[in-house]
């Protein structure tokens, strides 16, 4: 500390000062991440870093999609919970993710739906849907929130037994089969700040479904039919209006059995977590 007191004196106020002093005292400077922030300005927002931690994902110009497949796993059901993150581009309507079955009509889809005017907010919703008989339809949202504020959100959809409740035990949450006349799904969504290290959105919503929808959602097919097209389908024959996908998608994840909430906050805030 003696030694460089010189330097820590002509450096005092700044990360290199205090990584000067961690390291009189051996600690490795990269223990600690450090944000320098440059004070508050007249006009405008303050000057400060944020480095994001985790940033691997699929960049979508729009027109462009993953084909994503859907299939029964060792439970006997296709999976319970689907998760992933996105951040999108453009304030318009876009899919997140979208299903098809034979002839392209619409089954399922993830999407957000901007609201009325320039306020970089929409609602996440979730919808079964059958084009081919009738355009029957059954959805949920959340929202409105700030989807499009550039930052990466994370999303879980689960399927639960009708009615059951993480206090009635985890067990019965599980779905008997795939093919249950009734059947619950929940939509979470969360945002996490790195620049405050805390999740500063938590939303949910649920609906049940007692009709042929249900199948919509558990439809495979060992061809290319029944399958998620991450990003959205570009050839969708139904007129939703709404768009491709213009931002970038990250960890897109399967599990064959209803994820907790507990377990999805967690992910929100530690992306590469897998419990």
């Amino acid at each position: 500390l003696l030694a460089s007191s010189p330097y820590l004196l002509k450096s005092k106020g700044t990360k290199q000062s205090f990584k000067g002093v961690l390291a009189a005292y051996g600690i490795p400077t990269s223990i600690l991440r450090i944000q320098e922030y440059g004070g508050p300005r007249i006009t405008g927002a303050p000057d400060f870093e944020i480095k994001q931690r985790f940033t691997k994902a699929v960049d979508f110009q729009g027109g462009e999609y993953i084909e994503a497949p859907w299939y029964n796993t060792g439970t006997g059901r296709v999976p319970d919970t689907i998760e992933f993150r996105f951040k999108l581009k453009k304030e318009e309507d876009v899919f997140l993710a979208s299903k098809h079955k034979t002839g392209g009509d619409l089954e399922a889809a993830i999407f957000v739906k901007n609201t009325e005017g320039v306020d970089g907010k929409g609602e996440l919703r979730f919808m079964l849907a059958d084009y081919g008989a009738g355009a029957n339809q059954i959805s949920m949202s959340l929202g409105p929130q700030p989807f499009y504020n550039g930052e990466y959100w994370s999303v879980m959809l689960r399927r639960r037994a009708s009615g059951s409740l993480m206090t009635s035990g985890y067990q019965s949450m599980i779905p008997s089969s795939n093919t249950a006349a009734t059947q619950s799904f929940d939509l979470f969504a969360g945002y996490y700040d790195s620049g405050i290290d805390e999740i500063i959105v938590k939303t949910s919503g649920s609906f049940t479904v007692s009709s042929s929808l249900v199948e919509n959602y558990y439809a495979t097919s060992s061809g290319t039919d029944n399958r998620w097209f991450i990003g959205g389908k570009t050839d969708n024959p139904n007129s939703t209006g709404i768009n491709t996908i213009s931002g970038s998608i990250m960890e897109w994840r399967y599990w064959n059995t209803p994820l907790s909430e507990s377990a999805f906050y967690n992910h929100v805030s530690a992306p590469k977590a897998v419990n």
